[in-house]
């Protein structure tokens, strides 16, 4: 029984998690929709995401999160940022079941 509740608990964390990637998304979508740029700074990525500007730093530094460095700048193009998102949501339910 205790089992069975552990993974109706985890089922509901997934489902929070996805229901967020799947906001994160559509904001994406609506941003390329009424943005032609192919690319968008940390802060639009950021902001896309709901997530902070420092943290999108992070994943860059640590180069866990898809970025091009053009000279000083970093920018991030939006198709990398839609198969970020697929892969950690597939990788987070692998690990989960």
């Amino acid at each position: 029984m205790k089992e069975l509740i552990s993974m109706i608990s985890e089922l509901r964390t997934l489902a929070v998690s996805a229901t967020e990637a799947a906001s994160a998304l559509e904001r994406l979508q609506v941003a390329q929709d009424t943005d032609v740029r192919w690319t968008m700074t940390v802060e639009e990525a950021a902001a896309a995401l709901g997530i902070n500007d420092s943290t999108v730093y992070e994943y860059v530094r640590q180069r866990q999160f898809p970025h091009i460095k053009v000279g000083k700048r970093i920018v991030i193009p939006r198709l990398a940022i839609l198969r970020w998102l697929e892969g950690a949501v597939t990788q987070t339910l692998a690990h989960r079941f």
